[in-house]
């Protein structure tokens, strides 16, 4: 047999010592018949150690020295104190569906003073996504191609809500495809939506775990009257959740049919109506409802005309060519009979209760203001000289009306919830901004408020943010 170890003349520098550490190998490995004991184990890990719930993973060990020629098997076991779990001879383990703990043994079958441990950790099933819907508060309708988000030209943060479904996945996370495909009528900002202007847009989410897609129309109408109309349809038409037969059809209208108008699209009414005892709101064709000038917008200047007998009118058609030569007295008077008849008569500023007085006030002062306290309106004399005082009454008494609605919702049904939540009292919205600050920046936040919004339009006030038209405040 060649030994290199006879034969070292042969052999120089590095091939010498190469060949001779190999030929140390072959004789342990071949010719020494000694066996090499194992010395310590260990358990690999697998990943980060984690385990899913309802699964199963293998284990190996590492033996020391590698070299080791002693029997390698081992005995696995799960230890006291662990989750439901098992280990079969192989090292399979298998995890039940509790989440937790799992500490596992290896002793070396031949000697079993030799062993090491590792724990496991148990996690949760991923749940996946199923499905995704964009829902409208307070009472979640599903928005989608078909029953669309309706806002009008000038609203500010309409909120939705995305659903994950189920709601305990485990990726609830999604993003906006788009912003908008036309920001030009609707923006977004997270999940509210602003109208910009009449039109028809759309908006769609995408889930993150399984790219799941729920897309929706945004139909935003121009709100031309300051106020709920009420009015009946003078043929029957098709009731529509959208401007048209692209949308449901949410009923067929008879003649008669009561019905709501808040706004205009094209050539469709946005309305609302009671259906078995609900509201809904939706579109109708204009053409099925006779619209005249004492049932729009200038129905209110109509009944201030039929109370202020002293005061020359023009039907439809505001003037006050002759109350600045009415006395105090009798401007006073005509304030407070206005203010009862509209009580009487108007729709949506019937509030229990209310009465109005008259201040003893001076310029720069509250031109009026109503007050939940004492359910009172109150009147800054000072002002009587100037015809807009009568859109003043007018403006504080829808404020009384919002503040009854959010007193007690049961109250004053022909509410649309999207008006009531637009009236919050508490919403960020409506606390902002200060009219009697010296800051035109927050007197303007202040008259963007939604309810002094709603109050203005209400009393048809062509005060619109400016800071301009009016010397005086109102709240």
């Amino acid at each position: 047999m060649f030994n290199p170890e006879s034969e070292n003349k042969l052999f120089t520098g590095k091939f010498f010592g190469a060949l001779k550490d190999l030929w140390e190998w072959l004789k342990e490995r071949w010719g020494n018949t000694t066996t090499v004991s194992i010395t310590g184990i260990s358990i690999n890990d697998v990943g980060d150690n984690t385990v899913v719930a309802g699964s199963s993973i293998d284990l190996q060990i590492s033996i020391e020295p590698p070299h080791a020629t002693e029997d390698r098997t081992v005995n696995w076991s799960v230890d006291p104190g662990s989750v439901s779990a098992s280990i079969n001879s192989n090292g399979t383990l298998s995890v039940g569906n509790t989440t937790g703990k799992v500490y596992v043994t290896a002793k070396l079958a031949s000697n079993q003073s030799i062993s090491a441990t590792k724990t496991f950790t148990v996690t949760a099933k991923p749940v996946s996504v199923t499905g995704v819907s964009v829902l409208l508060p307070p009472y979640d309708d599903t928005l989608n191609t078909k029953n669309p988000l309706i806002i009008f030209a000038g609203q500010k943060n309409k909120p939705v809500t995305v659903a994950i479904k189920p709601s305990d996945a485990t990726n609830p996370g999604y993003t906006w495809i788009n912003n908008l495909p036309n920001n030009s009528i609707a923006t977004r900002s997270g999940t509210t939506f602003t109208g910009v202007k009449e039109g028809i847009t759309s908006a769609t989410v995408n889930t993150n775990d399984g790219n799941i897609k729920a897309s929706f129309d945004i139909v935003v109408y121009t709100n031309r009257y300051p106020y709920m109309i009420s009015a009946q349809l003078t043929m029957p038409c098709n009731f529509y959740a959208g401007p048209g037969p692209a949308y449901d059809l949410r009923a067929s209208l008879p003649t008669n049919t009561p019905v709501n108008i808040y706004g205009t699209f094209g050539s469709w009414f946005y309305v609302w109506i009671n259906l078995n005892g609900d509201s809904y709101d939706g579109f109708v064709p204009k053409n099925s409802v006779d619209l005249f000038c004492s049932q729009s917008q200038e129905r209110t200047w109509n009944s201030i005309a039929a109370v202020l007998s002293s005061v020359k009118r023009e039907a439809c058609s505001p003037s006050d060519i002759d109350w600045a030569s009415k006395s105090p007295q009798a401007r006073g008077e005509a304030v407070e009979e206005l203010f009862h008849y509209v009580q009487n008569n108007i729709l949506m500023t019937n509030v229990a209760g209310i009465e109005i007085g008259l201040l003893t006030g001076e310029l720069a002062q509250a031109w009026g203001f109503y007050t939940s306290i004492d359910n009172k309106i109150y009147i800054n004399s000072y002002y009587l000289s100037n015809y807009d005082i009568l859109k003043v009454v007018l403006h504080e008494l829808r404020h009384a009306y919002q503040a009854e609605k959010w007193r007690d919702p049961s109250k004053h049904t022909n509410v649309s919830y999207t008006t009531y939540d637009y009236w919050d009292p508490n919403s960020s919205l409506n606390t902002q901004g200060d009219p009697t600050s010296n800051n035109p920046a927050d007197r303007l936040l202040y008259w963007d408020r939604p309810i002094e919004w709603d109050a203005r339009q209400f009393a048809v006030m062509d005060h619109f943010g400016s800071d301009t038209i009016y010397s005086g405040n109102w709240y």
